[in-house]
């Protein structure tokens, strides 16, 4: 008769801690020399949750995403587990590398972690430099029920999060922007600080992109201050419409918007100042847009001028 635990549960206090019980439950289940749980930071694979036997990685290692076993499985170009890798295409390149850097891998199975917006958070992985026999099939489910179990405590503490900063906004109207809702430069101000321990603390990226209207001045002398309050309510919406839910939108100066946005690494940043772009230009709104990622040594407000900077040049090559 299996024993009862001694006294209650107590539940994972975050995301890092759930990671780390699931690695080490996996590394004693499985027949696999190494398991971890990574976060995706541009084409960097961070070690965030480690159980490894064979390769001495510890956390906080930084591994190559572009030439990973991981990504080939992320993006379909090799199985979900692997007895033996030998001869699968899609896991040569990233084979050679593993061994080039005195990680030769024989046997792999990896999985996507993904935010609930779809987009890919990191990685749960095992391998090991020895090939496995084919009934390590068997082990799929069990692996695949950890890695929705991690996804899901990834979402709710994503959620939560996010319903912590709003809620602080909340408890002052003197936050809020009248005129187009959203949160206003003191608002920011407190974002910035909120989000920059948490960036701290548990060691994930961040981002600023920053949107400078073109001719507002021209807009309120020749069309109307009522033109001009409209134009600053459909840049709103653009922003509120291009962003993702966790992040925060913002109206930090009479024609100046931001947006903060959490767990968000340099390739994402990218693409959601593109979209920033690209829905302005599409609705005939002449902006410049700057973005920067968060550095972890300089901090957010690095990243605020940084981005300030790259706008500031989008707007002199207009001219």
């Amino acid at each position: 008769m299996a024993e009862k635990p001694e006294g209650p549960l107590a539940p994972f206090s975050d995301f890092l801690s759930a990671a780390r019980a699931v690695v080490d439950y996996l590394h004693g289940s499985l027949d696999f020399g190494l398991v971890m749980v990574t976060r995706i930071e541009g084409d960097i694979m961070r070690v965030i949750a480690v159980a490894d036997s064979v390769y001495g990685l510890h956390e906080q290692d930084e591994l190559s995403w572009t030439h990973s076993l991981c990504r080939a499985v992320a993006e379909g170009r090799g199985p979900p587990i692997a007895s033996d890798i030998a001869g699968i295409q899609g896991f040569a390149e990233p084979a050679r590398h593993e061994a080039e850097v005195g990680r030769p891998v024989r046997s792999h199975m990896g999985l996507p972690l993904t935010h609930p917006d779809g987009s890919l958070y990191g990685t749960i992985c095992a391998e090991d430099p020895h090939s496995k026999g084919d009934d390590i099939v068997a082990d799929l489910p069990l692996f695949e029920l950890m890695a929705q179990l991690l996804a899901t405590v990834l979402a709710v503490e994503t959620k939560a999060a996010s319903e912590v900063r709003r809620a602080e906004l909340a408890e002052e109207e003197s936050l809020v922007d009248g005129l187009t809702g959203l949160s206003n430069r003191r608002a920011w101000d407190r974002y910035l600080e909120i989000e920059e321990n948490r960036c701290r603390r548990y060691e994930i990226p961040a981002s600023v992109v920053v949107v400078d209207l073109d001719h507002l001045k021209e807009v309120n002398d020749g069309e109307g201050h009522a033109a001009g309050d409209a134009l600053l309510r459909l840049v709103a919406e653009t922003l509120e419409q291009s962003s993702r839910d966790p992040d925060i939108c913002s109206r930090t100066g009479g024609d100046e918007f931001a947006i903060l946005a959490v767990d968000c690494d340099e390739t994402a940043a990218e693409a959601l100042a593109g979209r920033v772009e690209q829905t302005l230009a599409e609705k005939r709104v002449q902006a410049s847009v700057g973005w920067a990622t968060r550095d972890p040594i300089t901090g957010l407000h690095v990243a605020v001028r940084r981005a300030d900077q790259d706008m500031l040049e989008a707007k002199r090559n207009k001219r």
